[in-house]
């Protein structure tokens, strides 16, 4: 308070103190003031000026009645001059007194306010500074100074007031729905430092977040909860559960969420369970009645009755498999009898060897017991298992397996001598399936490749299919392949040999049948081991000698050759062999030729026409067995 008392001394000045001023005071004590004073104060002036006037007025008037009292004789109004002296210094007094009074209580007033302003810079943690008495301003200005200073303050402390009470309301508040949370009490007054205000809101903020996290939360899960609860059709158990499904003002306390999560997880392992054990017992009803045969209708009937993954059905489904297994108790033979026929089905799906195979001892087994069926029924679960897991790799290896049979079937009808002797375009379809076959096949074997070497890393072991892995079942198809087509050809090159030492061994066979004829093979064959003329210098003299119908045409060849008497060649063996020799060369020319303009011909019908019709002279034509048939005329 030593700069109130400094403001206070400054306030009072040279004025009297307060045991003067509760003391009569008289004209004599007052201090002698000079005009100058009232040089800035007009009013001050023009009253000092009305006061000259009235008092010299009622002065004189005064002392004109005095006169016509008691003359002008002194002795008789002396009395009267006191008198009159002591009420005019009373009146000026009294007025002094009050001028007094009221700048006293105007201190006062002041000093109140500078108390006030002290208290309201302490509440706001501010530095007390005022202007109050440095100015040198009247107690009017200094009181509305610090009226206005005041006021601005307790206004900054409303606000915060304010504000504090609306945090006090909200951590309450936090605190009631929270349960077990940390608590910040600030007491008023003082109000708090804007420190301790800026932490205690973000404690406040803090709590709100965790209350909206809780709360979000508590409707994620109360939301999965309620579509468990009707899925399964549920019933609540307790309190906390019944609160949860009726959502009866559920306070998102620490306790309550360790509870609700608990719930919640409870819940998701019974649907978890109840779903895996619904969906078994459907799999092995299904698999009972398959067994049991029942029929398609009562099938239907049970589905429709128990759909849906309620507590309820899981009952139903257990009391039917338990009713199934009593009758399948009954009929174990049977039953082993078909789980036999569905495991040998899997084995070859699987593409199991008869090693594999015969490593399950229980297959022949004819102890017809459930111990036995349920080991079938393991095996079968065994290799559906694996089935899954490789079943890409499996099918893929069908599909080879078809192909590669198609292919096969197409090289062995591309190879008869009755080929192009087709209606509506089958080479034609065969030939665009072969090339699609090249194509597709060896990338079936690369993918097929792949997977085997993925299964190898992955096991540790490598794939079988039937006993051999991918990479010797390709090598030995293409194995295979290969010596069909060397045998075909040593097949052919024998026949070829018997054809043309069966040909020489009579004259008859230098006019071979056209069967003959379609191959070049067979035809050099003869040329070679007949000494005579070619057969084609033969056809030559034929058509030559051919008697020529009345139309102008040549007849047609008769369907038996006649007998003629052929006479051997007499030149010498060495000129005979230089003739035939020159003979197969101009034959080869003029077959060349033909050849080659065929191949004009073909690539001009393709290039105008792409019927089935061109398509196949094209390739009669460039046939490496083709050999053009002439007519045989018969001999005179």
């Amino acid at each position: 308070m030593s700069n109130i008392s400094r403001i206070r001394e400054s306030l009072h000045g040279e004025d009297l103190d307060n045991s003067q001023r509760l003391n009569a005071i008289t004209i004599e004590q007052l201090e002698n003031v000079n005009e100058d004073v009232i040089n800035d104060m007009p009013w001050a002036q023009d009253l000092f000026k009305m006061l000259k006037a009235n008092f010299k007025k009622g002065f004189l008037y005064w002392c004109k009645t005095v006169k016509d009292i008691a003359g002008t004789q002194e002795n008789h109004v002396i009395s009267w001059k006191n008198t009159y002296l002591h009420t005019i210094d009373e009146v000026l007094c009294d007025l002094i007194e009050d001028m007094l009074r009221f700048k006293g209580a105007t201190v006062d007033n002041v000093e109140s306010l500078l108390v006030r302003l002290n208290d309201v810079c302490k509440e706001l943690h501010e530095p007390f500074n005022t202007n109050v008495g440095k100015d040198q301003l009247c107690l009017f200005d200094e009181q509305q100074n610090l009226q206005k200073q005041i006021n601005k303050y307790e206004l900054i402390i409303n606000a915060k007031k304010q504000e504090l009470e609306l945090l006090q309301k909200k951590q309450a508040d936090c605190v009631k729905e929270l349960g077990e949370v940390e608590e910040i009490k600030l007491s008023y007054p003082p109000l708090p430092t804007a420190e301790q205000l800026e932490h205690f809101h973000q404690h406040v903020e803090s709590l709100e977040g965790l209350k909206f996290e809780r709360e979000e939360r508590y409707c994620y899960l109360r939301h999965d909860l309620i579509e468990i609860i009707e899925e399964l059709k549920y019933q609540p158990r307790n309190e906390f559960e019944q609160m949860i499904v009726a959502e009866d003002n559920f306070k998102v306390t620490t306790i309550n969420m360790e509870k609700l999560e608990l719930f919640s997880k409870h819940m998701m392992e019974i649907k978890k369970s109840t779903v895996e054990q619904i969906s078994q017992f459907r799999a092995r009803i299904e698999e009972l009645w398959k067994m049991l045969e029942v029929d398609l209708k009562d099938q239907d009937e049970f589905r429709s009755r128990c759909s849906g993954n309620s507590l309820q059905t899981l009952e139903v489904l257990r009391h039917e498999v338990k009713r199934c297994e009593k009758i399948k108790k009954a009929n174990i033979e049977q039953f082993v009898v078909k789980l036999r026929g569905q495991l040998q089905n899997i084995w070859q799906k699987c593409h199991c060897s008869q090693e594999e195979q015969n490593s399950f001892q229980y297959f022949e087994d004819d102890c017809y017991t459930e111990d036995l069926m349920d080991l079938h029924e393991l095996e079968i679960e065994k290799w559906e298992r694996y089935y899954e897991q490789n079943e890409k790799l499996l099918t893929l290896l069908g599909q080879h397996e078809r192909q590669w049979q198609r292919s096969i079937t197409l090289d062995e009808s591309g190879s008869t001598c009755d080929r192009y002797k087709n209606r509506g375009g089958k080479l034609l379809l065969e030939e665009k399936e072969r090339n699609k076959l090249a194509k597709s096949i060896p990338k079936l074997e690369q993918q097929i490749l792949q997977l085997s070497e993925k299964y190898l890393r992955e096991n540790g072991r490598e794939f079988r299919t039937f006993g051999r892995t991918p990479e010797e079942y390709i090598r030995e198809c293409h194995e295979d392949r290969e010596n069909r087509k060397k045998l075909k050809l040593s097949a052919r090159k024998m026949q070829r040999d018997q054809t043309a030492i069966g040909s020489s061994r009579t004259p008859l066979n230098l006019f071979p049948s056209t069967s003959r004829m379609h191959t070049p093979q067979q035809s050099s064959t003869v040329k070679r081991k007949i000494l005579g003329t070619p057969h084609t210098e033969n056809i030559k003299r034929l058509k030559a000698s051919t008697p020529v119908n009345p139309s102008g045409r040549a007849g047609r060849t008769p369907k038996t050759i006649p007998k003629i008497k052929v006479t051997l060649a007499t030149l010498p063996l060495g000129s005979q062999k230089r003739k035939s020799r020159a003979s197969i060369e101009s034959s080869k020319r003029r077959r060349s030729g033909r050849i080659a303009v065929a191949k004009r011909n073909c690539d001009a019908n393709q290039t105008q026409n792409t019927t089935y019709s061109s398509f196949e002279k094209c390739a009669v034509a460039l046939s490496p067995l083709y050999l053009p048939i002439e007519e045989e005329r018969p001999v005179k």
